[in-house]
């Protein structure tokens, strides 16, 4: 058996990604992105490249904020009954590997493998990376069904997709 989880809403109270974009986001043309990707306009890689460009946050300001990210107290049962039962829980998600890692360790949470988007900061901006983009799927900037589906594991191995 395996288990994935979500990371915005799901291991968090809170969809970090949207509230970093709004809190540091220096141009209000985030929400027309958004609002194009919700009504299915624009792909969701082009959504978080083009929000991302309208970030400045310096390293410093980024960690803090990242701080005050609390989990899903539940997570941290699900992840203790997880191990328990000898099944290691998976972070999958749109975000982005260097939040999440940040975000776990501030909550105490080691050892989950984390498959997300990647982002290097640069002189206050944000630059993503989408290395688990399928091309076959035009909307997607995380195919996530890649980690549910891989050759290390069976076809009749029961998933559990938690999101």
């Amino acid at each position: 058996m395996r288990i994935f989880f979500d990371f915005d809403n799901t291991v968090t109270l809170v969809d970090v990604l949207n509230e970093l974009i709004e809190r540091f986001s220096v141009r209000d043309d985030w929400m027309v992105l958004e609002q194009s990707w919700q009504l299915g306009e624009i792909t969701t890689k082009e959504c978080l490249t083009g929000q991302m460009k309208g970030i400045r946050i310096s390293n410093r300001e980024l960690v803090k904020y990242l701080k005050t990210v609390r989990i899903d107290p539940y997570f941290l049962k699900l992840i203790d009954l997880s191990r328990r039962k000898g099944v290691g829980p998976v972070i999958v998600s749109d975000n982005f590997e260097q939040i999440i890692n940040i975000i776990l360790e501030n909550n105490g949470i080691k050892g989950v493998p984390i498959y997300a988007n990647h982002l290097t900061l640069h002189r206050g901006r944000l630059s993503p990376f989408f290395p688990y983009q399928n091309p076959g799927c035009p909307f997607c900037a995380h195919c996530k069904k890649i980690h549910f589906m891989n050759e290390t594991h069976s076809m009749d191995d029961p998933i559990i997709y938690v999101g």
